[in-house]
């Protein structure tokens, strides 16, 4: 039986932990089973695309479709027509008129690009760990996931991925890239 001073003690130190420390940031694994947890879907979306040499930015809309298979496709609708479509080691790009396609396997900066997609979505913590320094700050709630490149030649082509979002929902999803290039796609849920 414990003492009336050790269950004051106890007490004491939960409520001061609770009340004064912050919220931690939601666990790497819990989140991404979460995320994972939606499966398959299809969301709409609204992106924003800034450079230094550009005079605004460029807004664009679109459809995201997460499939079963794995197979990731970002549809641009608004203002023009586009199709990134990756399914396996494949990436398939269309305007409507041509259509190129590339191998992730002969292009290894991009596999990391996609796997960072491919691991938040089903939830793989070693395969985004793998890829990528991961920083995760916010409470739950409220998220935000900061991801750096560990792989030299995809550093060359970007920075950091930044996810928030609410709970197991991705709100948006930043890129920014080296020589001040940034993209936000805000998801809508829906």
């Amino acid at each position: 039986m414990l003492s009336r001073l050790t269950r004051a003690a106890i007490f004491l130190a939960a409520a001061l932990a609770s009340a004064s420390l912050p919220a931690a940031p939601p666990e790497l694994e819990r989140l991404l089973a979460g995320i994972a947890s939606h499966g398959p879907r299809q969301v709409d979306y609204r992106e924003e695309r800034t450079s230094p040499l550009l005079a605004s930015p460029i807004i664009s809309h679109g459809v995201l479709v997460n499939q079963a298979s794995g197979r990731l496709i970002k549809q641009v609708i608004q203002p023009y027509y586009s199709r990134l479509e990756i399914d396996g080691d494949r990436l398939s790009i269309s305007d409507g008129m041509r259509e190129q396609r590339l191998s992730l396997d002969r292009h290894p900066a991009l596999r990391g690009f996609v796997a960072a997609f491919r691991a938040t979505l089903s939830g793989d913590a070693d395969s985004l760990r793998e890829h990528f320094h991961i920083e995760l700050e916010g409470d739950d709630p409220a998220w935000r996931m900061t991801l750096v490149p560990r792989d030299e030649s995809l550093r060359e082509l970007l920075d950091r991925v930044v996810l928030t979002g609410q709970g197991s929902r991705i709100d948006s999803i930043g890129t920014e890239q080296p020589g001040g290039e940034r993209s936000v796609m805000r998801i809508d849920a829906g």
